[in-house]
C-alpha cells in the first residue's frame, strides 16, 4: 500500500495512468485511500476522465488490456496536465517535477513563461480517441482541408504551442493540425508500426515532415546571436563560424516555408545565404508587404 497522499487532479490521473502502464491491477478502495478522496471520485476518474483507455473493471479491480501496456511514455503525462487546466508543457515531467509543478502550495514561487498554448478543450474527445487509436495501432479516417484521409497515426505532438497528429498517409509521413481535423472516425483496421518511422519521429527536430530535407545556411547578427547559442532555435542547428560581427549557422528543414517563417520572425537580423532562392522569396514577400496600399487596406475596414 502506498501511503503518500496527493492533492491534485492532474497528478492523480497521471499516476493512475503510470500504474496501469506498468501492468498493475488497481483497486478503487486502495486508490481512494492513497489519494485521500472518495471511492466515488476514483470511479469517476476510471469511468469518466480515463474512459478512453482500454481499461477492464470487475468487482472494484481495474486493469489495462495487455495490448496497451507500456505504450505511454513520460511525455504522455503532459497531455493530462493540459486537460486539467495547466496551460504549459514542461521540459521534464518525472515524478519529482510533477509534485513541484502541480502542487499549488509551492506554485507561487515559480514563474514559467513560454508559448501561448493552443486551447483545444473543445477537441478533447478527438484527442482522446486519437490517443486510443495510437495505443491500439488502429487506422483512423477524417476530413482534412476538404479531403477525405485514411492514415496510420503514430504520435500526438505539441509544436510551438500548437497540437498536431503525426501520421502516415499513403506511405508518406505527414503532420496534421488537430484544429483542422473534421469528421473523425476511428477504424478497426490495425497496422504494424514501422520501427524506422518511429525512430524518425523521435529524432526529428523540425516542425514538419517531408519526403526530403533542405539544408540551409544563415547569417545571424551578433546582437541576437546569444539567443541561437543559448538553445537550438533552428532544426538540426549547427554552428559553422562566428566572430564579433556575426554567427554562421546551418540547419535542415522539410519545407521552404518552415525556414521562411523563422526568418521573418528574426528580421532584420538574419540573412539566408543558401539556397539563395529562399532569400529571394523572402525579399519578394517583404517588398510586397512594403508596397501594399495602406490607405486602401484601412478603407476596407
Amino acid at each position: 500500500m502506498r501511503s503518500k497522499s496527493y492533492d491534485t487532479l492532474a497528478y492523480r490521473l497521471a499516476l493512475i495512468l503510470r500504474y496501469f502502464n506498468d501492468g498493475e491491477t488497481l483497486e478503487v478502495k486502495a486508490l481512494a485511500e492513497e489519494f485521500g478522496v472518495t471511492e466515488r471520485t476514483i470511479q469517476k476518474d476510471l469511468n469518466g476522465r480515463l474512459a478512453f483507455l482500454p481499461i477492464v473493471g470487475e468487482d472494484g479491480r481495474y486493469t489495462m488490456q495487455p495490448y496497451a501496456l507500456g505504450k505511454f511514455s513520460p511525455k504522455d503525462l503532459r497531455y493530462f496536465a493540459l486537460f486539467c487546466g495547466l496551460g504549459g508543457l514542461y521540459p521534464t515531467l518525472d515524478q519529482s517535477m510533477i509534485v513541484d509543478i502541480l502542487n499549488e502550495r509551492i506554485n507561487h514561487v515559480l514563474s514559467i513563461k513560454g508559448y501561448a498554448y493552443e486551447d483545444i478543450s473543445d477537441k478533447q474527445t478527438l484527442f482522446e480517441h486519437l490517443g486510443a487509436s495510437i495505443a491500439q495501432n488502429h487506422r483512423v479516417a477524417f476530413v482534412y482541408k476538404e479531403k477525405q484521409r485514411v492514415v496510420e497515426p503514430y504520435k500526438l505532438r505539441n509544436i510551438d504551442g500548437v497540437w498536431y497528429l503525426i501520421a502516415v498517409e499513403s506511405t508518406i509521413l505527414k503532420t496534421f493540425s488537430l484544429r483542422k481535423i473534421e469528421a473523425f472516425k476511428p477504424l478497426k483496421e490495425s497496422f504494424t508500426p514501422d520501427s524506422q518511422i518511429l525512430h524518425r519521429i523521435e529524432t526529428h527536430e523540425g516542425s514538419w515532415f517531408g519526403t526530403s530535407e533542405i539544408e540551409v545556411t544563415l547569417r545571424i547578427d551578433a546582437c541576437v546571436a546569444e539567443y541561437f547559442l543559448r538553445r537550438d532555435i533552428l532544426p538540426y542547428q549547427k554552428i559553422l563560424d562566428s566572430d564579433t560581427r556575426r554567427l554562421l549557422l546551418s540547419c535542415k528543414v522539410a519545407y521552404e516555408e518552415e525556414i521562411l517563417r523563422l526568418s521573418r520572425f528574426w528580421i532584420p537580423h538574419i540573412i539566408i545565404l543558401s539556397p539563395s532562392s529562399l532569400q529571394a522569396k523572402l525579399d519578394t514577400t517583404l517588398q510586397s508587404y512594403l508596397q501594399s496600399d495602406r490607405d486602401e487596406i484601412k478603407s476596407d475596414w
